[in-house]
C-alpha cells in the first residue's frame, strides 16, 4: 500500500481480541504518520519525516522510520525497528519469547520487559532504557 496522509487501518466489526486486518500490512508514506491497530499477519513500515503508532499487532513488525518517533504497545512477534532523529517506546503484551531489535539514531530507547521474557532484546541508541515490568 502506497499511502499520502495519515494512514489508519481499521475495519468495522470484530470482537475485543480479533484482528481488525487479518493479514499482513504494508505500508510507505513520506512526511506523515502510520497509525496501526489490531493487526493479525506481520506488518512492515517505511515512513520518511513521520512517525509510527501500533497496537495489537500479533505477528510483528518490521518498520524503517526517520523523523518522528515510534510507539509500539500490546504486540506479539518478532520485533526489527529502526529510527532516525526520533527514539522508540515499546511495550510487548506478554512476556518476549520472540527476537526484538530496536535502534535509534538520535533518540532514545524505552523498552518495558515482561517478567518471564526468554528473548534477549537488542537495543542501541544514544540513550536507551530497560524496564522489567
Amino acid at each position: 500500500m502506497d499511502a499520502h496522509g495519515v494512514v489508519g487501518l481499521r475495519l468495522l466489526g470484530g470482537g475485543p481480541r480479533e484482528p481488525e486486518v487479518a493479514g499482513a500490512v504494508i505500508a510507505q508514506t513520506s512526511f506523515d504518520d502510520v497509525d496501526l491497530r489490531r493487526i493479525g499477519g506481520p506488518a512492515d513500515v517505511t515512513i520518511e519525516h513521520g512517525g509510527l503508532k501500533a497496537h495489537g499487532l500479533e505477528k510483528g513488525l518490521k518498520a524503517r522510520v526517520s523523523g518522528d518517533g515510534v510507539v509500539l504497545e500490546e504486540f506479539r512477534g518478532p520485533v526489527d525497528v529502526e529510527v532516525q532523529r526520533a527514539g522508540i517506546e515499546i511495550a510487548p503484551a506478554d512476556a518476549l519469547v520472540d527476537p526484538v531489535t530496536a535502534s535509534a539514531t538520535h533518540g532514545a530507547i524505552r523498552l518495558s520487559l515482561p517478567r518471564g521474557s526468554r528473548s534477549r532484546p537488542s537495543v542501541s541508541g544514544s540513550s536507551a532504557q530497560r524496564v522489567t515490568a
